[in-house]
């Protein structure tokens, strides 16, 4: 008996308790007493070879009507209420008593009484073979039954049971219904912001919507169900990807074929956001323009605001950053705090805080970094107090963009590391992304060169996978200036020379100055300073062009200090005084900073021109002097007692004297004359 009961099983414990209640079902094992005995001729008896087999002979051996009842409560699922369990056998019976026997047969067991007398399968496998065994026309009423009876239950509470109902229809070949169902179920899938879920169950809905005969309920509803499906497929896998175009464009062809203004709005949303990411501003500025001619149409506030709110965002990337402003302000004028919780759930996120966000970069651009920072932190602030995934990933990454801009390390490493964790637990692939490259720049410039490049270019591999171009010219910058701080300058050109060309064929011009102020200053490194200059000359016309006082700034430096070198102190401080006087505020910011103190060098080194070059000639001894003399004579040009054989000389000399000295009080006398060039 031992070897003909293991030999079945091969030692799983669950098997072999099946095989014991097998073979007492069958009456091969008897109790005689307190002692379980063997028939004479139970080695003859034929035991089924399969899991499957063993559970169902247990089956085949109950009363008709016990079996019919496991075979209903194996349709509603691995766990039934009693309540639904009688309302679905539709008929008279002991059903208290036939529970009671499967329980005894330990087939099922009670698993609870509150809220209600709740019964579970004692193991799937049990479960799923009895339902597999149930014939295909039987099995297909008993789900039309049990999904009647759960609506007739539970009808004040029904959303509890939208998948249920959904299964149930769906394996009753009840397609109308089955479709309504999937929908509300998909629909409550993103509002717990299970997108995966979401994508299967509207997907699903498609899917049978395509057995029906066309028609115009059938569009109606085709419609409905691919707009729904729009966010989840967007959050999931990306603006980019090609199921979101597709899907997006077969929505607006719908909306335009059965005239829902409104859901074709919706799919212009989309497919707005699609060209934005895949083919970049330019490619969505027409259809920014079209949100907004059907978004006057209709005069409806929501759909107003966010038309007004993605145009924004498309005049921001093109480095329009005036009129991405003015764009943020109506948008925020239109908003209606009544539909907040309404545009998240049909548009992915909350329009006043995209509004905000784009105004705080704008802002920046533009030259006000105070207000820039504060905006970006109202807009973290509501945010978090919505509590909505996606929304507080996206303001997390482009307040970090802000605080990468302002060149606030820690606020970057910060925001970055949260937007890294959400992103990885929800499955934002587009922010996983954008997340990695910048904790990476973030390790990069804390000095950590190897690990945070590497990060660089696993975040930026994987944008390109998802085909985030509005964002991809910003990080090949970053990552360029991270080679370029690493000394690697062929490699910071090639980036460089990528990310520009990628700005000329998108249209995403808002990083286009700081690309070609990087470039200059890694062609510096390369010494060659007439290809610098011109880089440099570059930046600051793009930067008036946007009217982006920022990156004015900061290319005015780079040239300053250039012309620094060459002697034309006065030259430099006539182009950066203007530029440093207009700003109004953010005079703690590090650029602000650094072009104060390099004004108070210019000044200097213009008044102290004559007297050091004076004492150069005269050969005085101070070893200050001499060093920086023999620096000017290879960087500027004038004769000098010193010779400097290479310029990676050069590079360490002037990295000892700035990090050895204190600059602010030597600049103050005339013992030590400015010829190098202040570069922090």
């Amino acid at each position: 008996m031992r070897e003909l009961i293991l030999s079945q099983p091969q030692g799983n414990p669950f098997l072999i308790e099946e095989v014991v209640r097998s073979l007492i079902d069958a009456g091969s094992v008897y109790r005689e007493g307190d002692v379980w005995r063997a028939r004479e001729d139970v080695g003859l008896a034929t035991m089924p070879e399969s899991v499957q087999g063993i559970i169902l002979s247990r089956v085949d051996h109950l009363e008709q009507g016990w079996k019919y009842v496991l075979q209903v409560a194996a349709a509603i699922g691995r766990v039934f209420r009693q309540r639904v369990l009688a309302l679905a056998l539709g008929q008279e019976m002991e059903l208290e008593q036939a529970l009671w026997e499967l329980e005894e047969r330990a087939l099922i067991y009670q698993e609870r009484t509150v809220p209600e007398v709740e019964y579970s399968f004692k193991h799937v496998l049990t479960q799923e073979a009895v339902y597999q065994n149930i014939p295909q026309r039987q099995r297909r009423s008993i789900h039309q039954q049990v999904a009647e009876a759960i609506v007739t239950l539970y009808r004040e509470g029904l959303d509890e049971y939208y998948e249920q109902l959904a299964h149930h229809y769906d394996q009753s070949g009840d397609t109308e219904h089955a479709i309504e169902y999937l929908f509300r179920a998909g629909e409550k899938a993103k509002r717990r912001y299970a997108n995966e879920e979401a994508i299967t169950l509207l997907s699903r809905g498609l899917e049978l919507l395509r057995s029906l005969p066309e028609s115009p309920e059938r569009a109606r509803r085709e419609l409905d169900l691919l707009v729904a499906l729009g966010v989840p497929l967007v959050l999931a896998k990306g603006h980019a990807a090609p199921e979101v175009e597709r899907t997006y464009a077969r929505a607006r062809a719908l909306s335009e074929q059965v005239g829902d203004v409104r859901q074709g709005f919706d799919a212009l949303v989309g497919l707005r956001r699609f060209y934005l990411h895949r083919e970049g501003p330019r490619a969505a500025y027409e259809l920014g323009e079209r949100l907004l001619t059907l978004a006057h149409s209709t005069s409806d506030p929501l759909q107003l605001s966010w038309a007004h709110a993605l145009q924004a965002e498309t005049l921001y990337f093109l480095g329009a950053f005036a009129q991405a402003r003015e764009h943020c302000e109506e948008g925020l004028v239109f908003y209606d705090p009544q539909q907040g919780r309404a545009d998240v759930s049909l548009y992915g996120n909350d329009v006043r805080i995209g509004c905000r966000l784009v105004r705080a970069l704008a802002l920046w651009h533009l030259g006000y970094p105070d207000q820039a920072v504060r905006g970006a932190d109202e807009a973290l602030a509501l945010a978090q107090e919505l509590s909505h995934p996606f929304t507080l990933v996206f303001t997390l990454h482009f307040s970090a963009v802000l605080h990468q801009l302002c060149r606030q390390v820690q606020a970057v490493q910060e925001h970055e590391e949260a937007v890294v964790r959400i992103s990885a637990e929800r499955g934002f692939s587009l922010y996983l992304a954008f997340g990695t490259a910048l904790r990476g720049w973030v390790l990069a410039a804390q000095g950590q060169e190897d690990e945070g490049l590497r990060q660089m270019e696993e975040g930026i591999a994987a944008l390109r996978s998802v085909r985030g171009a509005a964002m991809l010219s910003h990080l090949l910058a970053s990552l360029a200036e991270a080679y370029g701080r690493a000394g690697k300058a062929e490699r910071a050109l090639s980036l460089l020379d990528e990310a520009l060309s990628l700005a000329e064929a998108t249209g995403g011009c808002f990083w286009e100055a700081e690309l070609y102020r990087l470039k200059g200053e890694t062609l510096l490194e390369k010494g060659e300073e007439a290809e610098a200059e011109a880089c440099f000359e570059q930046a600051l016309a793009v930067a008036r062009r946007q009217q982006a006082r920022s990156w004015e700034l900061r290319a005015a430096m780079s040239l300053g200090r250039l012309w620094q070198r060459q002697g034309k102190w006065e030259e430099a401080r006539q182009l950066l005084k203007p530029i440093y006087d207009w700003f109004s505020e953010g005079f703690g910011t590090a650029d602000l900073q650094e072009a104060r103190a390099l004004l108070d060098v210019l000044s200097h080194d213009h008044q102290a021109h004559g007297r050091g070059q004076q004492r150069i000639r005269s050969g005085i001894r101070n070893p200050c002097l001499k060093l920086t003399s023999a620096l000017r004579h290879w960087i500027i040009g004038p004769e000098g007692p010193f010779q400097v054989q290479t310029a990676n000389s050069i590079r360490r000399l002037s990295r000892i004297v700035n990090q050895a000295r204190d600059w602010k009080s030597l600049s103050q006398t005339d013992k030590c004359p400015q010829a190098l060039d202040y570069r922090p």
